[in-house]
């Protein structure tokens, strides 16, 4: 989402004070990653988090009502696509600004290499940070462990995602 569409909206929202709760929310993941390369970080910019907290600068201001902050996470919006076949392992990291994206191929301990590489990048936020944080690590200490399920990824990705932005919300001047 982006500065100018989320202060358009709260612009035109009739009697804003009035409101119990405004949240603006938005999604910056790509509908699908299936045609991405394999075996290499892809940045996706935040855009979600970059253009709420714009808008939410602007707001405090100029003394206006500041929205309450929402986004999609580590997927885009709307229902999981239908894939027909079990998806290529992938992990979906948030950092402050980006989400980092790397896949795998189909073949026993691709999981682990992408954990493994993740945990060795200096944007990782180590295993005491989340839950999710604390499984991709053993996921990458752990030769023997499967490569796990799909849903599995999206939980431990999922799970990051949440604690690194309530402490982005618990840290903003």
């Amino acid at each position: 989402m982006y500065k100018g569409i989320g202060t358009y909206c709260l612009g035109n929202l009739p009697s804003i004070q009035d409101w119990r709760t405004v949240t603006l929310a938005s999604g910056c993941f790509p509908e699908s990653i299936t045609d991405e390369p394999l075996g290499q970080w892809i940045p996706y910019s935040r855009t979600d988090w970059q253009g709420w907290y714009a808008v939410a600068a602007q707001r405090a201001n100029s003394g206006t009502r500041i929205p309450t902050y929402g986004d999609y996470g580590v997927r885009s919006g709307g229902r999981p696509q239908y894939v027909p076949n079990t998806p290529a392992p992938n992990i979906r990291y948030s950092v402050p600004d980006t989400i980092w994206v790397r896949k795998g191929p189909k073949a026993p301990g691709s999981m682990r290499a992408i954990c493994a590489d993740l945990v060795g990048r200096p944007f990782f936020a180590g295993a005491p940070f989340s839950a999710g944080d604390n499984q991709i690590a053993l996921k990458a200490a752990n030769p023997d462990l499967k490569n796990a399920q799909a849903e599995q990824w999206i939980q431990w990705c999922t799970n990051h995602h949440l604690e690194l932005t309530a402490s982005q919300i618990r840290n903003l001047p």
